[in-house]
């Protein structure tokens, strides 16, 4: 399986030619990118949650956290559609936070080497994201 990580921006540009998937993520009130749906598109998921800090978590209201049910349903989303998609995109606003943490997860659920994301310079993975989706996998699924 092949991992992609998208900006808003970019997302709305790719037509992939292999069947793929979408898990994205958009700070609350902001409106859901338009996903390309060609022939190769299996689903998407758009979940809603701010950028947060690990640090940061206390001082912004619940509707702005990543949360345990968020985790949940991205892993179950990807486990759902694992054998069935060639390309997972990871995509968040700015492609370089929530969507990174998110791909460096998915990556070590499938025996890939998060670290070619958690070390890449040109993403800054966020780290209560990342922690938060292994913890629900450790704990609820594995």
């Amino acid at each position: 399986m092949e991992f992609m990580i998208l900006n808003r921006y970019l997302v709305e540009k790719i037509s992939p030619e292999i069947p793929y998937i979408v898990i994205g993520a958009t700070e609350p009130n902001k409106p859901k990118p338009i996903i390309t749906k060609n022939k190769h598109y299996i689903s998407d998921l758009r979940l809603y949650y701010s950028d947060i800090l690990k640090e940061d978590v206390c001082r912004y209201p619940l509707g702005h956290l990543f949360m345990k049910n968020h985790a949940r349903l991205i892993i179950n989303f990807f486990l759902r559609y694992k054998t069935k998609t060639e390309l997972c995109i990871c995509q968040c606003d700015g492609g370089v936070s929530r969507s990174s943490a998110t791909c460096a997860f998915l990556m070590s659920i499938c025996g890939k080497n998060p670290k070619l994301i958690l070390d890449h310079p040109n993403y800054a993975p966020n780290e209560y994201v990342y922690d938060l989706l292994h913890e629900v996998y450790r704990k609820e699924v594995y």
